[in-house]
Formats: C-alpha cells, sequence, structure tokens
C-alpha cells in the first residue's frame, strides 16, 4: 500500500515542478546603469539614483517637506485661539540601496528595468527648520519598494526606524516616507 502512493507522490512532485530550473540556469537580472533622475510630487524634492554596483544603487535627493504648526495663542478679545501655520522644512538627503529580489522578478517576467523591486538601506538627511533656528540630522535603517509605470512615473515607499539628532538631544522615532512622480533615465 504505501508503494503506490509513493509513486503517486513522486510522479505528482515531479510535473509539478519540472519547469522551475536551477540557480545556474536563471539569467543574472540587470538593471540598467543609466542615472535616474526623480521628481517628487509629494514632498516637493529632486533626486537622482545612480547604479554602483551589481543590485545597488546611491540615491541622493533635495527638496522641500511642509508641517502644519498649531501654536495656542490669545486674540484682541483676549480668547484663546489656535493658530496653524505651515512650516517649511528644506531638506537634502543620501541614500543606499540594495535591491535584493531582482532574480526573482525577472524571473517572473516583471519590470526590473530603471531600479523597480524591494531593497533595503539606509540614509543620512539633513533638515532645516528656519522658523526656529534648529537643524537636525535623520539617520535610519530602511526597508522600500519602488515600482515604475509606463516608463515616465514612479512610485517608493519605505519604512524603517529612525534617528533624529538635533542640538544635542537624539529621539528614536518611526520613519515613513512615500514618493511619487516623474522618472526620468537617461541613456536608454
Amino acid at each position: 500500500m504505501k508503494s503506490p502512493i509513493s509513486i503517486l507522490f513522486l510522479l505528482f512532485t515531479t510535473l509539478c515542478f519540472a519547469q522551475i530550473p536551477v540557480p545556474d540556469q536563471v539569467e543574472e537580472a540587470k538593471i540598467k546603469q543609466a542615472p535616474t533622475v526623480k521628481v517628487n510630487a509629494l514632498g516637493f524634492g529632486m533626486g537622482m539614483e545612480l547604479h554602483t554596483a551589481k543590485n545597488q544603487s546611491i540615491y541622493g535627493e533635495f527638496g522641500c517637506s511642509f508641517v502644519i504648526d498649531a501654536t495656542n495663542g490669545y486674540n484682541a478679545a483676549g480668547q484663546q485661539t489656535t493658530v496653524y501655520t505651515l512650516v517649511p522644512l528644506p531638506y537634502a538627503s543620501l541614500e543606499y540601496r540594495y535591491y535584493y529580489n531582482m532574480d526573482k522578478r525577472k524571473y517572473s517576467s516583471k519590470n526590473v528595468d530603471a531600479f523597480c523591486s524591494n531593497y533595503t538601506g539606509a540614509f543620512v538627511r539633513r533638515v532645516r527648520i528656519s522658523r526656529y533656528d534648529i537643524d537636525f540630522w535623520n539617520f535610519a535603517p530602511t526597508w522600500g519598494m519602488q515600482r515604475r509605470f509606463w516608463n515616465f512615473l514612479y512610485f517608493d515607499a519605505q519604512i524603517g526606524p529612525s534617528i533624529y539628532l538635533a542640538q544635542g538631544e537624539s529621539l528614536i522615532l518611526p520613519h515613513v516616507k512615500f514618493g511619487m512622480g516623474l522618472s526620468l533615465q537617461y541613456g536608454q
């Protein structure tokens, strides 16, 4: 009785997995080595991603984010009011990215050009809040995903724990970043 079940199991697994190639047979994924310029519509930023080594890149970005500052105060009648102010946060950042699933995406016939894949990395950012005369540094290891649509639009999302350093104080907060906008690749 064990023999027919074993034969059926062996036949089933052979038929199911017969088309999966061994790693030596999978063509190594290569990303285009042309620089990619990105215009971020969500953070009003502009950056450039440069290929450095196999599945690795450096991404530099500068721009201006905004936060809403709520300040309590008193009006002319002596009533307490809340004043909302839009505060600009100009920034410059530099990121290292390692795209770890390029071969799997290419094997699945998905787009791997223009850095379209999941990645891990680390970044450093400097932000200036001129309203309060504060400069701070931001460091974070990140995990993210980047996708490109219609050869000129991109979506980039990343998360990770972030360390903020300002005026001798440090703070650890979650880091969440979304980017969406135009993506232009030179030298195609």
